[in-house]
């Protein structure tokens, strides 16, 4: 094993990258096996290049030679990753390994849980990398070259593994309709079991419904959580909002009745897209347009 950093080679070499980690996909590698076949150059996580084998690899156009880099964290290449895969927007980059060929540049970078990959062909026609998983390609990228620019190709080598199986961000591992629990690939590549809020109920087919009630008598409101407040002024409160409806809420309007210390609960409010339907004393109903 050589760690060839800052060296070039010729020759198909196990390389340590123990400094800069990768997450492949789930599986986290600290050696790349670097293969110069007859028609590719290629960088694999599990072992040497062998197209009739499981390889997890990159797979590219042929070249002569290599060398691998390993630098820390750079900022500006930070910001061009997180521009390019807004995916990983929220995590900052560790560290980056970097395969510098005679025609370009393969940037594998470590986001922690989370990897990032940048091919760049500095010379040549348009050729391909090949991003394989277990022997099976994933994803393709058509890296171009053109005098005078530097056109970088982008993909995301972020996933979640569960018994072997790779799954990618927001994917269902596994379901149970019945009892609405999920295991899933969560948006920061890690498995999380979802299931219903602490004011839901499953209806066992996979969907939840709110199953709390919010009670309002006289002077006294008891919230959804069986929390009771008391309203002492003589003014309208928000009893409920519902963050997938933005322009729904109910309102509850509290003012004196037969005494004059106490505010009770005088008419409520729905309001939904523009309206409002006021639920008045006696029965009365009000409808009308509110003003923008």
């Amino acid at each position: 094993m050589t760690s060839a950093a800052g060296q070039g080679f010729t020759v198909s070499s196990e390389l340590n990258i123990s400094s800069c980690p990768i997450t492949y996909f789930g599986q986290k590698y600290e050696k790349l096996y670097v293969n110069f076949t007859s028609e590719n150059f290629v960088i694999c996580f599990n072992g040497f290049y062998n197209p009739k084998n499981n390889g997890s690899c990159l797979v590219g156009p042929k070249e002569a030679r290599a060398m691998l880099l390993i630098t820390g964290r750079l900022p500006t290449i930070e910001m061009d990753i997180h521009q390019n895969i807004p995916a990983i927007m929220n995590r900052t980059l560790e560290c980056l390994v970097v395969m510098a060929t005679d025609n370009g540049f393969y940037t594998i970078a470590n986001f922690g849980s989370e990897t990032a990959f940048m091919a760049q062909h500095t010379s040549g026609n348009l050729s391909l990398v090949d991003i394989l998983v277990d022997g099976t390609k994933v994803e393709s990228l058509n890296v171009t070259y053109t005098e005078g620019e530097n056109e970088r190709k982008y993909a995301d080598l972020s996933g979640c593994r569960h018994l072997g199986v790779l799954y990618r961000r927001g994917d269902v591992v596994t379901s149970h309709p019945q009892n609405c629990i999920s295991l899933v690939c969560s948006a920061d590549v890690v498995l999380q079991n979802t299931t219903c809020g602490p004011l839901e109920q499953c209806q066992g087919n996979g969907s939840c419904f709110l199953d709390a009630i919010c009670t309002v008598t006289g002077p006294a409101v008891i919230d959804f959580h069986g929390q009771q407040n008391s309203v002492k002024d003589r003014c309208s409160y928000s009893l409920l909002r519902i963050p997938s409806a933005p322009g729904f809420q109910v309102l509850a309007n509290f003012q004196e009745r037969r005494r004059k210390d106490v505010s009770f609960l005088d008419s409520v409010t729905l309001q939904l897209a523009g309206q409002a339907i006021g639920l008045n004393q006696g029965g009365r109903v009000v409808w009308h347009q509110l003003s923008e």
